[in-house]
């Protein structure tokens, strides 16, 4: 491990420690440079370093932000010499590889290789999430940007597996709070939430949902049927790229899930808030 990667997994590592698990996050597709200048100290022949964190379009205005307390963890973690010491950090900007560049046009199609998944860890920044689910997020936006697509899936469906426990948790807040009979109830609680399987849970939601078109369209989900669907492809994927199936997902494919998970954080977390607080 380089000097500079060490100097950022330290930063990363000392920032989870004290609780400052956003900044962590969004520190972890980053990149790190120690910029020697030959700017003077007021130490004698001693100039300073400055350390530059590029990090991606997207997610630069949420991270600077947050300058001073890097800037402070920063300073704990340089060792200072004779010849330099800790200045400041300042910020660039990530180089995003462009696979759709038309050389004959010299434009850009809508997306950039990394771009969906840079969004997607843009938008957990900005949104409330469960920290589990969020967890495994990061973990699969920054193994897709690093191509590692095997991780990635893994990681994505697990983060579906967290979505869809908090979905059966909000329908049996939904139902125990005067919208289903004690016999539904009991029989929620031990088909669903007591699931020993990702599969047997989501097939017996959808059985007790199937029927409630109404209701979720009244939250705004439309076509609930195909969002819950869409849990139970995420599943099968992850399940065959965390076996030795010798399945690996393409990269176009791969695009497609991380894209439509971004729907589901749109459209079904605030299901998840709103179905607790409805009342017969």
């Amino acid at each position: 491990m380089g000097e500079e990667t060490s100097f950022l997994y330290t930063l990363i590592q000392a920032l989870q420690a004290d609780n400052l698990d956003e900044i962590a996050r969004l520190l972890k597709p980053a990149k790190l440079h120690f910029d020697y200048t030959s700017i003077f100290t007021k130490k004698s022949y001693q100039c300073k370093c400055f350390i530059e964190i590029k990090i991606p379009v997207s997610a630069k205005k949420s991270l600077e932000k947050h300058k001073h307390i890097l800037a402070d963890y920063c300073a704990q973690i340089f060792e200072e010499t004779d010849e330099y010491a800790f200045e400041d950090v300042k910020f660039g900007i990530l180089k995003d590889a462009a696979d759709n560049f038309k050389e004959e046009t010299g434009t850009l199609q809508p997306y950039t290789r990394n771009q969906i998944y840079t969004n997607l860890l843009a938008k957990l920044s900005t949104t409330e999430i469960d920290k589990v689910e969020a967890d495994y997020l990061h973990e699969a936006c920054n193994c897709a940007i690093n191509g590692l697509r095997l991780s990635a899936i893994t990681m994505l469906g697990c983060a579906a597996e967290c979505l869809l426990i908090q979905l059966c948790k909000a329908y049996l807040d939904y139902l125990k709070n005067g919208n289903g009979t004690e016999q539904e109830i009991n029989k929620f609680e031990k088909e669903v939430i007591q699931a020993k399987k990702a599969s047997a849970r989501l097939n017996e939601f959808q059985i007790k949902v199937k029927n409630k078109h109404s209701l979720f369209e009244s939250m705004g989900l439309e076509n609930a049927n195909l969002q819950f669907s869409y849990l139970d492809l995420l599943r099968q994927v992850r399940n065959d790229s965390g076996h030795p199936t010798g399945y690996v997902v393409s990269y176009e494919d791969m695009n497609t899930y991380f894209a439509n998970y971004q729907l589901l954080i749109e459209r079904v977390h605030p299901v998840i808030k709103k179905l607790p607080k409805i009342m017969p």
